[in-house]
């Protein structure tokens, strides 16, 4: 199948990630624990679903937590998670790879975005009841 040809080419990928066999593959860590993390893994899948896009600390919140931004405590709890992601994550966090960050600029606003330029793949299982187009 075409699931299985993906994990068998997963060191092609800087990033391999699936979610349905519990498994997370960093090109140069080798096996990561992450799949843990529930957090994490929500943020870094919310990141992945638009490459280069730039999200919103409030975005990010609402989007992984499933309630409104609620000022300093959200953006705390986003900063702490984007924090334990990058520590598992890259493997130079001095020099992140894939999670990036874009400065708020005069009529651009800033964020986190997941970096366009890697190569990534993620397995991840349908739930129970979507019907598959």
């Amino acid at each position: 199948t075409t699931i299985d040809h993906l994990r068998n080419q997963r060191d092609q990928y800087d990033l391999f990630l699936d979610l349905d066999h519990g498994q997370a593959v960093e090109s140069q860590l080798g096996n990561l624990l992450l799949l843990g993390k529930r957090i994490p893994v929500a943020i870094l899948l919310q990141l992945m679903k638009q490459p280069g896009q730039t999200h919103s600390t409030e975005s990010l919140y609402a989007a992984v937590w499933g309630h409104p931004y609620e000022g300093e405590s959200s953006a705390a709890q986003v900063r702490k998670n984007i924090s334990a992601l990058r520590n598992l994550l890259e493997p130079e966090r001095k020099n992140p790879r894939y999670l990036l960050v874009r400065e708020h600029a005069y009529g651009v606003a800033g964020g986190y975005y997941f970096n366009e330029t890697a190569s990534c793949c993620v397995i991840h299982p349908l739930p129970v009841g979507i019907p598959i187009e």
